[in-house]
């Protein structure tokens, strides 16, 4: 699938290792910065998705919000990846997903911007679970060794059919990073 993700943000807290493990299948391990697991929420639109082959150019390609809850892991190799442990989206027809292990949920989700502030609001159909997250954006900054290591990952690990399968690791380059404020709304 290729697809352009805008208006990504990512937003993350450091856990124990062992709290993050036993969410794990057995053949992932926690990948460690300065010994801590991190778990990142990471909403962001997705733009002209298609199958690969497909132009991007094609009109009524969808345009949709999503988004995941991840954490960082290593495979037994050492091959670092991400372990999705929930996907929320707004396109139903992604929810096809699953049939790879990808734990696609539907949401109501919305992305909106008001000068340099980005707003991010969801809900799952099925639960209570919903955040609203707030994004006033700054100047492009050069990203520190811990942002690199959070937000460079070109690889996914999902479980089906009781396998573990990856995902091609691709690179995309640095996410262009600015310093950010958030708030949460009470």
């Amino acid at each position: 699938m290729r697809a352009d993700w805008l208006t990504q943000t990512f937003v993350h807290w450091p856990f124990q290792p062992e709290a993050v493990q036993v969410l794990l299948p057995e053949e992932l391990v926690v990948d460690e910065y300065d010994g801590a697991a991190w778990v990142g929420l990471t909403p962001f639109v997705m733009a002209d998705v298609c199958l690969p082959g497909i132009p991007a150019a094609l009109p009524g390609l969808p345009t949709f919000a999503e988004t995941n809850l991840r954490t960082y892991v290593r495979y037994r190799d050492e091959r670092d990846g991400i372990w999705f442990l929930s996907i929320e989206v707004a396109f139903p027809p992604m929810l096809a997903a699953r049939a790879i292990g990808a734990p696609y949920n539907p949401g109501i989700l919305s992305v909106s911007a008001d000068g340099d502030t980005l707003s991010y609001a969801g809900s799952r159909w099925s639960s209570d679970a919903s955040y609203h997250l707030h994004v006033r954006r700054g100047d492009l900054i050069e990203p520190t060794e811990r942002e690199v290591w959070l937000t460079s990952r070109w690889r996914a690990y999902t479980r089906q059919l009781g396998m573990l399968w990856e995902t091609p690791g691709t690179s995309r380059g640095r996410w262009p990073t600015p310093p950010s404020t958030y708030w949460r709304r009470r």
